[in-house]
């Protein structure tokens, strides 16, 4: 059988960026229209970072969450900067440790003190926090976090190694796992660079050509031996974006919506979708990638038993490796499961809209 060849897209942001539902809402746009738009951006997209001498498939793992490496959140004390511009400070001490053979997304902010929830906030990150010279007695207000995603064991602490000579690093959180103060921190980052290899990749403004490449951070990055590559900040933010995991609770879940459309699919609620998991599946899984099974916990259940607890997961989990066939006959998409910390996996499904099925294709 010939293979189908497949238009992916890795990651889709409508979460926080608003642009796809302003646009399909002002414009009042139907499904197909926003699909093709959405197909139109990516394929732009790619040409871009083409011209730019990167390659879109080697961004993966800086674009969605990978099940074999680390999250972290790097604090500090911004206080304790001699500098107002204290976020120069801290990242310029950071860019020599990267691995110029890696890539990251690198997302920056400020804790945001909020009256109703900030307590509890703080003593789950007390309790979360690791790596601090001292206990943290704060409250927040003069918190400033680096979040970094896809690293190595040996990465994320000679980050952990490099910080420790600045007075303000406080310490570390490790976020790799879902946790209250990860689900919080997530409401507070703003998207700021890609590090790719010996590229920083990151938005301009949009009334800019994409042949330009300028910096909109004061990093100094280039000074650290990095070359800058730029796009305009619409196709930066809609495709480009790291989405720290949370789980969804609102019924109306545009980020969803969208990732469905950007396949082709109608956006129907998933959770009204049977997850398929035939015997033979089960059994090719057991004898072909027996260690999916065991990292997910699922060893020793039927396939009737996995298929519902993914089913019981699928709604409130974000969907990445967005894959339609070039003729349209196949869409698939990835989860991230977790066995809460244990491990990390993801769980391949094949979207059947006729069926109203998600048909398991692999554990991984």
């Amino acid at each position: 059988m010939t293979a189908l060849p497949f238009n992916t897209i890795f990651a889709l942001e409508a979460r926080s960026h608003m642009f796809l539902e302003v646009m399909a809402e002002h414009f009042k746009m139907t499904d197909e229209q926003v699909f093709r738009d959405i197909q139109n951006s990516h394929r732009e997209l790619v040409q871009v970072l083409a011209s730019k001498g990167i390659q879109y498939e080697d961004l993966r793992n800086a674009l969605i969450p990978t099940t074999d490496r680390n999250e972290r959140a790097y604090l500090f004390n911004w206080s304790k900067v001699d500098a107002a511009n204290y976020g120069r400070v801290i990242i310029e001490h950071a860019l020599p440790a990267f691995d110029p053979r890696s890539s990251h997304s690198v997302l920056l902010g400020d804790w945001l003190y909020h009256k109703e929830h900030n307590d509890w906030a703080i003593d789950e990150l007390q309790k979360a926090l690791a790596g601090a010279a001292e206990p943290y007695t704060g409250h927040g207000h003069d918190l400033y976090i680096v979040y970094v995603n896809n690293l190595s064991d040996g990465h994320a602490d000679a980050l952990h190694s490099r910080f420790q000579a600045l007075p303000a690093y406080v310490g570390f959180l490790d976020l790799t796992f879902a946790s209250v103060v990860k689900f919080y921190i997530s409401t507070m980052l703003v998207r700021a660079f890609i590090k790719h290899r010996k590229f920083v990749i990151q938005g301009h403004e949009d009334d800019r050509s994409n042949s330009e490449n300028i910096s909109m951070l004061p990093y100094g990055f280039e000074k650290a031996g990095y070359s800058l590559r730029s796009l305009q900040s619409l196709l930066y933010g809609v495709f480009l974006s790291f989405k720290i995991e949370r789980p969804i609770f609102l019924p109306d879940d545009t980020d969803t919506r969208f990732s469905l459309i950007a396949m082709g699919a109608s956006p129907a609620e998933l959770d009204e979708f049977e997850v398929v998991l035939d015997d033979r599946k089960l059994q090719y899984l057991k004898e072909n990638h027996p260690e999916g099974l065991e990292r997910s916990g699922f060893e020793g259940l039927s396939a009737a038993d996995i298929a519902e607890q993914i089913r019981g997961k699928v709604k409130a989990n974000y969907i990445y490796n967005l894959a339609r066939s070039e003729d349209g006959s196949t869409m698939k998409f990835n989860i991230l499961l977790e066995n809460p910390g244990v491990a990390r996996f993801l769980c391949a499904l094949e979207h059947r809209p006729q069926d109203r099925q998600l048909r398991v294709i692999t554990l991984f």
